[in-house]
């Protein structure tokens, strides 16, 4: 594995290409990135497609050929972790290009391609009102007590967010009705869960029909890498007719038809809205009846432009 990821300096590599040694040079980045910028005669072969074995083994059918592998930059690690799959596919003669692609460029050394390189990866503020696309939006629900947890979804009735001056702001609505249990199998069961959640033991649906996230302010991750939750969603939580701070700390992203997607996991204390049932914190001697306080929500919300 050590001989499979040793470094070549771009200087050295510029000169193996001025006099002309044989040896494949390989961009492991996406596709769409290597026809905008590649060195001088590289081939594509993606590391992240399931297929980039199959690929090297059709470039290089012979594992003693000389392969120089290069990624991004030497932050990242796509070139060496497809040099760690060509040590194990036995092939020896394996470099990886210091600084990758952009130590390249930085030195000023030649590159060919479109020049158009993705967008950056990462979400951007677009200014605008976008409102929520409900049969998109997702929105599951978990309950636990000491035996065990339920588990059911909830619709989005409507939604907004306002995108303006840098700063975002709006809310969702949650229709209570639409409460819905998917882990009993039981239809009566279910049905004696579901309107045991919104009675006045939990939600009070009949008299707070909705729960309502009001959105104050998003507020930006530190140091977040693509992948990671981007924004600390901050507002105002109201359920059964009580308004409480809300933090959520979720993924944002931008999504191909202009819109907003939103994806979050989150836990929130029910009691501090006034939902008491079953907590240890207001009842003694409880036996079953012990629920927890803490709610759990995963949600993925989508919201369209215009």
């Amino acid at each position: 594995m050590a001989d499979a990821a040793r470094r070549i300096a771009p200087g050295e590599l510029r000169q193996w290409m001025d006099e002309g040694r044989e040896f494949l040079c390989v961009d492991v980045l996406l596709p769409a990135v290597h026809e905008a910028r590649r060195l001088p005669g590289a081939l594509g072969a993606c590391v992240y497609e399931v297929e980039f074995a199959a690929r090297m083994q059709s470039l290089a059918p012979d594992v003693a050929t000389t392969i120089v592998l290069y990624g991004e930059d030497e932050n990242t690690q796509g070139a060496d972790m497809a040099a760690g799959k060509l040590a194990h596919l036995g092939y020896g003669d394996v470099w990886v290009l210091a600084g990758g692609a952009r130590g390249w460029v930085e030195r000023g050394l030649p590159v060919e391609g479109t020049g158009r390189m993705p967008a950056p990866e990462g979400f951007v503020l677009v200014e605008g009102v976008y409102a929520a696309v409900a049969d998109q939006c997702h929105l599951e629900w978990t309950g636990r007590n000491a035996r065990g947890r339920h588990t059911g979804t909830l619709r989005v009735a409507r939604g907004r967010l306002d995108v303006s001056g840098g700063t975002m702001r709006g809310e969702v609505l949650v229709a209570l009705s639409s409460l819905v249990d998917t882990d009993l199998a039981d239809d009566s069961l279910r049905a004696m869960l579901v309107a045991h959640l919104l009675s006045d033991d939990f939600f009070f649906a009949e008299r707070y029909p909705e729960a309502r996230f009001v959105l104050e302010a998003a507020v930006p991750v530190h140091g977040a890498t693509p992948g990671q939750a981007s924004h600390d969603l901050r507002g105002q939580l109201e359920l059964r007719g009580v308004r409480h701070p809300l933090a959520v700390r979720a993924t944002l992203s931008n999504l191909s038809n202009g819109g907003i997607g939103v994806s979050a996991h989150l836990e929130f204390d029910r009691t501090q809205w006034g939902v008491a049932y079953g907590s240890g914190r207001f009842f003694r001697h409880l036996g079953h009846h012990l629920v927890y306080d803490m709610i759990g929500v995963e949600l993925r919300l989508v919201f369209g432009l215009g």
